[in-house]
């Protein structure tokens, strides 16, 4: 099995669209707030530099597989914090039943 919880062993945070805020100089800010933080196995697509070099690159497609949680909804609009880059949604897939299957890109 793939998906042994060894392999489950990077924190990620997803986080979904919040409120609209001000930003003081007359325009508007898009804040996020925290959906989950937890564990995930991480494999690198294409792009970039490896996981292990510490170092990704803007652009940069990453699998990452959680186990499912039913009372969370996971949306395209979310994004990914991993390893201090932040990661726009492209995909969301069902893995077996246990599993999310996520494909994100490296956004900034």
């Amino acid at each position: 099995n793939d998906y042994m919880i060894g392999k489950h062993n990077h924190i990620i945070t997803i986080s979904g669209r919040g409120a609209n805020v001000a930003d003081g100089y007359g325009g508007v800010v898009e804040t996020f707030t925290t959906k989950w933080t937890g564990f995930a196995g991480v494999e690198k697509v294409s792009g970039g530099k490896s996981i292990e070099a510490g170092a990704v690159s803007l652009g940069s497609v990453y699998r990452f597989t959680l186990r499912k949680n039913p009372n969370i909804n996971f949306a395209k609009t979310d994004k990914i914090v991993y390893d201090s880059n932040t990661f726009g949604i492209n995909s969301i897939d069902k893995d077996e039943d246990r599993f999310l299957v996520i494909t994100a890109s490296v956004s900034e």
